[in-house]
């Protein structure tokens, strides 16, 4: 092999290197972390909502979803071996001035979402990563006694699957 050939080589091996790593070590999402300072009493405010005829509060609290949403999970690894029954669609939801959340959904059951921060003038400086869920939409405004969660095999792993069940009274 002559130099020329040896050169194209290392520098093809480089930016397989270069690319391969950037999948392989993502850096820290700093946005995720505001999610730490919700609760279930945290409020929101429907912005946008694809189909329209989504029926889902345009205002209230988090809910139950709150403590669903709690558990994400990263969002590349997304294969819910769920039946994809249903339109899909998705909501997003502003949760203060600054901060605001794209929900992806299909039925009843949420997905996946990012995080958005905006400054004053409602440009994003700032997204979470994507980050998968399996959450009934029905869960917002509604009593942690009201979700019921069960263990399924989403992808390799075993995740849970949180639905809105009523209690009986």
């Amino acid at each position: 092999m002559d130099l020329k050939e040896k050169l194209a080589l290392s520098s093809a091996l480089v930016a397989v290197l270069v690319v391969g790593s950037a999948f392989l070590f993502r850096g820290e999402d700093t946005v995720i972390l505001r999610l730490q300072n919700w609760s279930t009493e945290t409020s929101f405010q429907v912005a946008r909502k694809e189909p329209e005829s989504l029926s889902i509060p345009s205002k209230g609290n988090l809910g139950a979803f709150y403590k669903c949403m709690s558990r994400y999970f990263d969002g590349s690894e997304r294969n819910s071996g769920l039946p994809v029954t249903g339109r899909p669609g998705y909501f997003s939801l502003v949760l203060d001035e600054n901060t605001e959340m794209k929900i992806g959904f299909v039925s009843t059951q949420a997905g996946s979402f990012t995080i958005y921060t905006r400054d004053s003038s409602g440009k994003i400086t700032g997204a979470s990563l994507r980050y998968a869920i399996s959450c009934d939409h029905r869960l917002l405004n509604t009593p942690e006694s009201d979700m019921h969660c069960v263990d399924k095999v989403i992808g390799n792993e075993i995740r849970p699957v949180c639905t809105y069940q009523p209690k009986q009274l």
